[in-house]
């Protein structure tokens, strides 16, 4: 699976509702070869780690009031449910985040998919992936609390 097959099945299967569309995801990955069910995975970390970014996660922070690293990581998921554009938009300018309606948000049920139709097609667990891609920090420079409305002016109009 290329990485343009792994935004298309995901948009193809976008719905508004970020645990409905990791269930899609999930039905239509079933459908697929092994192989390809343990590419999308990969595909899926490496974009979690492509997102792990500080001015995505202050963007985030602002946006929901507070954001743990655990509840960073469940943006990021919701984010890819979002799909390729939104996604990448994002990432480009973490602001634009303002523009999604009705409002930003996090699912724990995407990076599961994967692993959950293995099982489901297989009837075992997934083999481990290739090394990890998860780097050890986010990229970019740490934000200050205080900076964040500066840093991101339209999110903090729409959330204040």
């Amino acid at each position: 699976m290329t990485k343009d097959e792994f935004w298309d099945l995901v948009d193809r299967n976008r719905n508004e509702n970020a645990d409905e569309t990791a269930r899609a995801v999930e039905v239509a990955l079933t459908a697929l070869p092994e192989n390809e069910i343990r590419s999308f995975q990969e595909h899926l970390r490496d974009r979690m780690a492509e997102s792990y970014d500080w001015r995505l996660w202050g963007a985030t922070y602002l946006a929901l009031g507070g954001c743990s690293d655990d509840g960073f990581d469940y943006f990021r998921e919701w984010l890819i449910a979002q799909g390729r554009a939104t996604f990448e938009r994002a990432l480009d300018d973490p602001d634009s985040l303002a523009d999604i309606a009705p409002a930003i948000s996090e699912t724990e049920e995407m990076l599961s998919v994967a692993l959950n139709a293995y099982r489901r097609k297989v009837g075992t667990e997934m083999p481990p992936a290739r090394r990890s891609t998860a780097p050890r920090e986010p990229r970019g420079t740490h934000w200050d609390e205080d900076d964040l409305p500066r840093l991101f002016p339209r999110l903090a109009a729409r959330y204040g």
